[in-house]
């Protein structure tokens, strides 16, 4: 395969995570003030794509298309999300085709740099820590910034398992989220 085309199958994978980026950011800057936060003992192992992840109550399906350009990538994309309180939580599972180059690495920058295209967010830092779910690498990003005005935090915690890519985002106000990011992040298991 020819180095652009491996550039372009790299930027095809890029490009899904900065869409799904953007679906949960298109809920979150939209959400209403004053939604309570569940109580902790809400919090209960929820089974969604193939991980076990704490949550108050189920995931609901999100529909997500395949962009054209990284059709020859992509097997499958799967998303689905759920509120706690006005924090967004959400869980997304590509299945990408045989030789295709995967970058854990790579794939948990484009969600901050979807991140960070959005119109509403501003004054945003990030840190990328690496962690593990399940006995496999993943890259835990923290990030702090502004959605019109308002302090945020979100945390996307991205890993890898054979040629599945998954990420969990939770991204709220800054006031909910840091809390409810420890609890569900912490939490994640894949399931045998």
């Amino acid at each position: 395969m020819s180095k652009h085309a491996l550039l372009f199958r790299k930027l095809g994978i890029i490009t899904v995570v900065i869409l799904l980026t953007v679906v949960l950011f298109a809920v979150f800057s939209r959400l209403v003030p004053g939604a309570r936060v569940p109580a902790a003992e809400a919090f209960a192992p929820t089974q969604v794509l193939g991980l076990s992840v704490a949550a108050p109550g189920p995931f609901q399906p999100i529909h997500v298309p395949i962009p054209q350009q990284v059709r020859t990538s992509v097997e499958r994309i799967e998303s689905a999300g759920r509120n706690a309180g006005r924090t967004e939580l959400r869980v997304s599972r590509m299945e990408y085709k045989a030789g295709v180059p995967l970058s854990l690495e790579g794939s948990a920058q484009g969600a901050v740099d979807a991140v960070r295209q959005n119109p509403a967010v501003s004054e945003m830092t990030h840190s990328h820590a690496p962690a593990q779910v399940s006995g496999l690498p993943a890259v835990r990003t923290t990030s702090r910034f502004q959605v019109s005005g308002r302090p945020a935090h979100g945390e996307i915690l991205t890993f890898l398992h054979g040629r599945t890519l998954w990420q969990v985002q939770v991204m709220g106000p800054a006031s909910q989220a840091k809390d409810i990011a420890k609890r569900v992040v912490e939490s994640v298991q894949v399931q045998p």
